[in-house]
């Protein structure tokens, strides 16, 4: 309208390419009916006031929470106090989708702590029952060999295999 040329470029967000990379969905039958997608701050590097905590402890709901390293803290308690149970899924994943993508897979009680693992790049964090799936053990033939774990699923079984020759 201004006379600026702008140009629409489809693709994804950082929560669908994460999600993607851990070969889960953010809803699930039965488990997650919805997603919300909330900021880990505001303009003045503080968790929201408006936040929440009822929504956030929704059990029906996955969470996505963008750039939280620095409120992790303070919205984890905002849930755990609105009745999210501690032992609810928890994927912390740093620069998703890219080369260097790196994910921690954990709880909300440990979360705090857990996503320490992570230490550069602008991180996304993922709530909610949907991602149990995420937690299971081992490699799994569903994995995307783009994502860093299906890399790392890959890279242990090429080693696996040299090791028995």
């Amino acid at each position: 309208a201004a006379g600026i040329a702008v140009a629409v470029v489809p693709g994804v967000t950082a929560a669908q390419g994460a999600a993607a990379s851990l070969s889960v969905s953010l809803t699930a039958r039965g488990v997650a009916r919805r997603v919300q997608y909330v900021t880990g701050h505001d303009r003045d590097a503080r968790l929201p006031d408006d936040l929440d905590g009822a929504a956030l402890a929704d059990p029906s709901v996955t969470t996505v929470v963008y750039m939280p390293r620095k409120t992790l803290p303070a919205l984890v308690a905002r849930a755990l106090a609105a009745g999210l149970p501690p032992t609810t899924p928890a994927v912390a994943v740093a620069n998703a989708t890219r080369t260097d993508e790196r994910d921690v897979i954990t709880t909300v009680a440990a979360l705090v702590h857990d996503i320490d693992a992570l230490t550069t790049g602008p991180c996304v964090v993922i709530i909610g029952e949907a991602m149990r799936a995420a937690a299971r053990d081992g490699c799994s033939d569903d994995l995307s060999p783009y994502s860093s774990r299906g890399r790392a699923c890959m890279t242990a079984m090429r080693n696996s295999a040299a090791a028995r020759v």
